[in-house]
């Protein structure tokens, strides 16, 4: 799959030493990584945005694939498609488990908010995965 443009990233200033003084919606579980949540969200047109488990997260066709929690992106690319393989080999990358717990999302990978510029290609691959 061709990797889209990503949108240009700045710096991240989410307030995460003080998650309760940012009032965005999902501020609170976020950690780094808001600012380009926010974003691939407008850069993806496909998707909205929502909230789930107080994280932000974005919904395609009604189905949640992709969250941010304490500054990983998890994204459900489905645990053997080659889209998952390559996201795992990531640095930082792992299964997503919100909150850090020990529940790991079997078909979520968790790419940390440093590459959040690889964001947009694991997402798109989403969605068509989502789609077949």
């Amino acid at each position: 799959m061709p990797r889209k443009q990503p949108p240009e990233l700045g710096p991240d200033s989410t307030g995460a030493d003080e998650p309760s003084a940012d009032p965005r919606p999902g501020a609170r579980f976020a950690g780094a990584g808001l600012d380009d949540f926010e974003a691939l969200a407008d850069h993806v047109t496909e998707v909205t945005r929502g909230v789930m488990m107080g994280r932000p997260m974005l919904r395609f066709e009604g189905t949640m694939i992709a969250c941010l929690d304490d500054g990983m992106l998890g994204i459900r690319l489905g645990q053997g498609s080659a889209a998952f393989a390559e996201a795992m080999e990531l640095p930082g990358a792992t299964r997503f488990a919100p909150g850090r717990g020990s529940k790991e999302f079997k078909d979520w990978a968790a790419i940390p908010a440093a590459l959040s510029g690889e964001w947009a290609y694991f997402v798109a691959a989403a969605i068509e995965a989502h789609r077949a």
